[in-house]
């Protein structure tokens, strides 16, 4: 009888350890197939990007019903005619130096829009992606859409 007791919380402890390593399990599964459905979604962007190039990012933005980008990050130098080279999109709220989700990469073709109040609301507002961000970059003429999966 003494046996038969010792076995039960063994076997409770067994089933609390094969529980929490399944419901572990879940949720990793659940968050990789999130960033495989954000990458297959970007890369629909990307092989569809001839409808894009040539057009303003208020056309690609439009089209991306699904999911819009909450991180922004543009590249820019000192080249005055050409200030504000590509910009890169994260679509979820993690840094853009970490983790391994796509990032779509937007090249603009060189124009005279003002860059520096882009560049002010990008790092005033730790590089989210705002709606007063979406309206300074509607008018942006792509030239190239490319994503990255790190």
């Amino acid at each position: 009888m003494t046996n038969r007791l010792m076995k039960r919380p063994f076997q409770l402890f067994l089933f609390g350890i094969l529980f929490f390593l399944n419901g572990f399990a879940t949720a990793q599964e659940r968050s990789v197939k999130k960033t495989v459905d954000t990458l297959a979604y970007l890369r629909k962007f990307e092989m569809n990007k001839d409808k894009y190039i040539g057009k303003r990012f208020g056309l690609l933005i439009k089209d991306m019903v699904l999911m819009q980008p909450k991180m922004a990050k543009s590249t820019f130098n000192e080249d005055v005619n050409n200030p504000m080279t590509s910009t890169s999109f994260r679509f979820s709220e993690k840094d853009f130096d970490q983790d391994q989700e796509p990032i779509l990469i937007i090249k603009w073709r060189t124009d005279d829009l003002p860059t520096g109040p882009i560049q002010f609301a990008e790092e005033g507002n730790n590089y989210h992606f705002t709606v007063g961000q979406k309206n300074m970059l509607e008018k942006k003429i792509i030239k190239d859409i490319a994503v990255v999966n790190k």
